[in-house]
């Protein structure tokens, strides 16, 4: 805006020094008109000779060819006829009437007598300043004699006298081609010097800075030509490049030549004092800068643009109340450059409902181009605002349609449509914005500033090429100035961590630290780029390193949200509880209406186990939310329940360290994390259950849940698959929020949390079905379990009571030679050679209620409670676990527990021995384990180990140790499926075979080795409030079993067996050995629906036939969360 008034001065300066010389005109017409004289003179027309000389007169009234020619005719003697000749009288007699003398033709000019006459009066119209005369005979002229150097040059000085400087130059130059090129040099220097100062303005409005930097130097080392002109070019030209000093020198210059106009000097001094208070911002004096910003508005007090310079500078020092009550004294004018000034500077502070109010005061016809311009661009930042406000509300599909019509309008200014190119890529429109980005390119941008967005989206899109090429462009126009400097390393940050976040996206980490280590080293200092390598460290689960980097970005920008936000996250993930909680803070300081800050809030209350924090902050969230967008129906207060008055910076005490060397960061803080690259977790590490005899094959990992709070515990009953604290019921809500999918996902959320903390009762039937021989190893159960539980300390507690009954049916008369002590009997009747009579033993039933209390957090589980009550024998049972996080991606745990076994009724609730009516069986395992488990993006593997003691009522004791181990790959994942494949390999070994019902023996497999591999296949789909889940998990088995006693409890009965079988080899005193090698598999699924967002209803079924009986379970529950939804 300055240069351009400047240029309007020195136009005007040029227009007036043309003006106020006529000295080519009037030389050039006195000639043209001597010559017409002189050609009639030649051709015997002295009338119009002489008028051609009068001519010349008006014009030089002291011509001497023109006053002798005129004395000479008036002073010759007119000649005297000669006498008639007497009439000859005719020979012919007859007389005949005398002929008339023939009439002379008229006169008719030739092109070339009309082409001078034209001319002659061109420049006569030239002389008395008709331009438009002039002109159009000199047109006339040249259509007669296309080449005519007079006409040309007569034409070349109209245009000069126009302002049509390149017109003039090139009319001159075919003049004096003509020849006589002395009689033009003047006016085509002047033509040209005015004319090259034209191109170099056009060059400097077009961006090309450095070239109209060239013509300009040329022009001031020629001498030629107005030299404050020149020189006042050269000082607007530095000044766009930033070379303020050599601006404000050169402004100097321009006043030092003599002779230069009033009003053009008083723009130079002006221009000059704001150049040097610039040249001291650009040099880094601040103070000086001050100093003279406010020198020259005391000395310029009319001059708008020192004013809005120094509005500048201070934003750049966040002085923006200053900056404000500049604005707003500029407001107090009402010339055109005051007002737009005004408006310049609102938009930069931010307000453009200001600005627009400024520049709608300009009245229409007195706005230059370049206001007209800045009005268009203002009108479409509200349309672009109110885009993204609909963005922002889940219209994109709108927000993008009207953005793309708003980028369309070539009459915008090419930097405004940069913005909407980047405000496309806002919201998601990423080829509208690359498209626009792209024929952007080919256009010049005013400043380096204005290829930010197209950086931005190029980078953001994958054209490293293109973004390159923008970058190199905005190079051009960039100058030394600290806000040009900022500008190319934001823009170099920019493209340097597009590529990295690719990179890490696709999992390429090491490559990422790669190109950000690059990047850094051109550009230390760039906080874009150590955000971006905070997100490294975290997706490479390297969280306190991750924390670490994002305190070095706050230290040097407390207000930072993107660290601040990064490192709340990090440092919950690793335990930094004290350094999340101040980042928290501060974001609510900084930004009290961003939902996205009480989201954050919320991880970090879940990752503290604090969850009624985080359901306070969730809906704090959502009411921001739909208050912003504005949704109704929130039913919360208006108050911010979280905002603290903390002024400080609370990082900028961190010691500096070297973000790029991650044992750098570790040290200052309290790594955890290996210093490895991996795969972002988008799930909590999943743990193999371990369970012996019902899903020891065919269950390497029990879910693939992606919000599983924690590892599936080893422990039947703690919990089983329908207990209170997990259950497999579906995760998503059903509540309706309309298609809006942030407030979708936050009502899940909150969903989620209120069923994990609020009061739930869960009934749930089952029925389970075990193969094997009638009265013996087949089983037939059927349940009721129902519970209550409530969030307490951080985790549920709950109450359970679980009915059973549990059938083998009757022994059938073989089936009696295995049961109890009836073998005796049989062995007895074989050596008396009769047949034996062996006592039936009735049906093998039992039932009863098992009651336990719960407790479970993310970290403890514990449980205690009995077997059945109504069983013949109670036992007590229970556990405790622990499952410590080693890393956001790997845990382990450890485990405690005495549990009934429930292969069979003998080894659960018990039998009587029907030849002596002892009871035996109630078969109890003590023992613990430890396990592993890592998982990243849904891939992972576990290892688990564990040791137990058998004991029961009469029942050989026993020892169990168990090896479990897998992986598994995430083979496909979308927002509402996932699929994994596995394997998984199992090893037991029990010290005794105790898998016979003979009087001793407990009734339960127990080989002596077992080994499987297995290859599980799972598949989960959640969608709205359904949620579907199958796995398929074929395999194959390997185990033998020892020979066992008959009765290894009771001594004196084996010893009569043992020696009636020396009497009798058809007396059987031990079970036989057995191994068995063949395929297996354990398939099932579950299907669970959400009624109401309360009420969740749902079923599974599992077949499993690894080990030496096959399984069938169902299960069929209902689960009601209590109290308002």
């Amino acid at each position: 805006m300055i240069r351009r008034i400047a240029s309007s001065l020195i136009c005007g300066t040029a227009l007036a020094l043309c003006a106020t010389s006529p000295a080519w005109a009037q030389s050039n017409a006195v000639n043209a008109l001597l010559e017409q004289a002189r050609y009639w003179q030649e051709r015997g027309q002295q009338s119009r000779a002489n008028e051609a000389y009068r001519r010349v007169l008006d014009v030089d009234p002291d011509n001497a060819e023109a006053r002798r020619a005129l004395n000479h005719r008036h002073a010759t003697p007119t000649p005297t006829p000669a006498p008639a000749a007497k009439p000859v009288p005719s020979a012919s007699p007859s007389r005949r009437a005398p002929s008339a003398a023939p009439s002379p033709a008229p006169y008719r000019p030739s092109a070339s007598e009309r082409a001078g006459q034209e001319r002659a009066a061109g420049f006569d119209a030239l002389a008395k300043s008709d331009l438009p005369g002039a002109k159009r005979r000199f047109d006339a002229a040249l259509a007669l004699a296309p080449n005519d150097a007079d006409t040309l040059g007569g034409l070349g000085i109209v245009a000069l006298r126009r302002g049509e400087f390149a017109d003039s130059r090139d009319l001159l130059t075919r003049a004096s081609r003509g020849g006589n090129a002395a009689r033009w040099s003047d006016a085509l220097a002047s033509a040209s010097f005015y004319a090259e100062s034209e191109e170099a303005r056009r060059l400097l409005a077009n961006g090309q800075a450095g070239q109209a930097a060239s013509i300009a130097e040329r022009l001031v080392a020629s001498g030629q030509g107005d030299e404050a002109v020149a020189y006042g070019l050269l000082a607007d030209i530095y000044e766009t490049q930033g070379r303020y000093a050599e601006a404000a020198r050169a402004s100097r210059q321009a006043l030092a030549v003599p002779g230069t106009a009033a009003e053009l000097s008083g723009q130079l001094e002006t221009n000059a004092a704001r150049q040097e208070a610039l040249a001291a911002w650009s040099a880094g004096d601040s103070a000086m800068a001050e100093h003279l910003f406010q020198r020259a508005m005391l000395t310029y007090t009319q001059d708008p643009w020192i004013r809005y310079e120094f509005g500048r500078f201070l934003l750049s020092q966040n002085r923006r109340s200053e900056a404000n009550a500049l604005m707003q004294s500029l407001t107090g004018f009402n010339d055109p450059d005051h007002l737009f000034a005004a408006a310049l500077l609102a938009e930069r502070l931010d307000r453009p409902d200001m600005a627009r109010q400024l520049v709608e005061r300009i009245p229409e016809a007195q706005r230059s181009a370049e206001m007209q311009s800045f009005a268009m661009g203002v009108a479409a930042q509200r349309a672009i605002d109110r885009a993204v406000g609909l963005a922002d509300g889940g219209q994109a599909l709108q927000a993008s349609a009207g953005l793309r019509q708003i980028g369309a309008n070539t009459g915008l200014p090419p930097e405004r449509r940069a913005q909407i190119a980047g405000a496309l890529y806002d919201i998601g429109d990423l080829q509208g914005a690359s498209s626009l980005a792209n024929e952007l390119m080919a256009r010049p941008l005013g400043a380096p500033e204005a290829y930010e967005p197209l950086v931005r989206v190029l980078a953001g899109t994958g054209q490293s090429g293109a973004a390159q090429a923008a970058i190199r462009q905005a190079s051009s126009l960039a100058t030394g100035s600290p806000a040009d400097v900022a500008t190319m390393d934001r823009m170099n940050g920019f493209l340097v961590t597009a590529q990295a976040d690719r990179l890490r996206e696709e999992g390429r980490y090491a490559e990422a630290f790669d190109v950000l280590q690059a990047g850094w080293a051109s550009a230390p200092g760039n906080d874009a780029i150590l955000v971006s390598l905070g997100q490294l460290y975290q997706a490479g689960a390297m969280d306190q390193q991750a924390a670490q980097t994002y305190r070095l970005v706050l230290q040097s920008d407390g207000e930072n949200m993107a660290a601040l936000m990064g490192l709340i996250d990090a440092a919950s993930t690793s335990g930094d509880f004290d350094s999340a909680r101040a980042a928290l803070r501060q974001a609510e300081r900084l930004a009290p209406d961003d939902y996205n800050v009480y989201l954050a809030g919320a991880r970090f209350h879940a990752a503290r186990g604090d969850s009624g924090d985080q359901r306070r902050y969730l809906e704090h969230a959502r009411e921001l939310y739909m208050a912003q967008h504005g949704i109704s129906g929130g039913a919360f207060g208006h108050g911010n329940p979280f905002a603290t008055m903390e002024n400080a910076n609370p990082f900028a005490t961190q010691r500096a360290v070297n973000p790029f060397d991650p044992s750098s960061l570790a040290a200052a803080g309290k790594a955890t994390a290996p210093v490895q690259f991996g795969s972002p977790l988008t799930s909590r590490v999943q743990q193999p259950s371990p369970e012996a005899f019902s899903n020891y094959a065919g269950t390497p990992f029990n879910t693939i849940r992606p919000a599983a709070p924690a590892m599936s515990p080893p422990m039947s009953a703690l919990p089983p698959a329908s207990n209170a604290f997990e259950g497999s019921g579906p995760t998503m809500s059903g509540q309706s929020v309309g298609s809006d999918p942030v407030l979708a996902s936050i009502a899940a959320e909150i969903d989620t949390l209120r069923r994990e903390t609020g009061t739930m009762v869960e009934v749930d039937t089952h029925y389970r079905e075990r193969s094997g021989e009638k009265g013996l190893s087949q089983l037939a159960e059927l349940g009721l379990d129902a519970a209550i539980s409530t969030g307490f300390a951080g985790g549920r507690i709950a109450a359970r009571a679980k009915a059973i009954s549990i059938d083998a049916g009757t022994p059938e008369y073989n089936s009696l030679l295995g049961f109890g002590r009836n073998g005796l009997l049989q062995a007895r009747g074989i050596i008396a050679e009769e047949e034996a009579e062996l006592i039936d033993a009735g049906p093998q039933h039992a039932s009863g209620v098992a009651v336990s209390a719960e407790y479970k957090s993310d970290i403890v589980e514990a449980d205690v409670g009995s077997t059945p009550l109504g069983f013949d024998h109670v036992e007590v049972q229970g556990g405790v676990a622990v499952t410590p996080r080693l890393s956001p991606y790997s845990s382990g745990r450890l485990w405690f527990e005495r549990r009934a076994v429930t292969d069979s009724v003998l080894s659960y609730a018990g039998a009587y021995d029907p030849v002596t009516g002892e009871e035996w069986g109630s078969v109890m395992r003590t023992g613990g384990g430890a396990s592993f488990a890592q998982e990243r993006n849904g891939s992972g593997f576990y290892a688990d180990v564990s040791y137990f003691k058998m004991d029961g009522r009469n029942v050989r004791g026993n020892d169990r140790l168990q090896a479990n181990a897998g992986g598994y790959l995430q083979a496909m994942a979308d927002a509402n499926s996932v699929l994994t494949v596995g394997i998984n390999g199992n090893y037991q070994a029990y010290d005794n075979n105790q898998n016979n019902f003979t009087f001793g023996h407990g009734g339960y497999f127990s080989p002596q080795h077992f080994l499987s591999v297995s290859l599980p296949v799972r598949y989960r789909y959640s969608k709205n409030a359904m949620e579907v889940a199958g796995y398929l998990s074929p395999g194959y088995q390997s185990y033998e079993q020892d020979v066992e006693p008959f009765y290894p409890t009771d001594p004196a009965a084996q010893g009569e067996l043992d020696a009636l079988a020396m009497l009798d080899s058809d007396v059987t005193a031990y079970h036989d050995a057995s191994s068995e090698t063949g395929f297996g598999v354990n398939l099932g699924g579950s299907f669970w629906y959400d009624l109401n967002g309360q009420t969740r209803i749902g079923g599974e079924l599992d077949l499993n036939t690894f080990g030496e009986y096959n399984e069938v379970k169902t299960v069929f529950g209902l689960k009601q969360s209590l109290g308002a939804k």
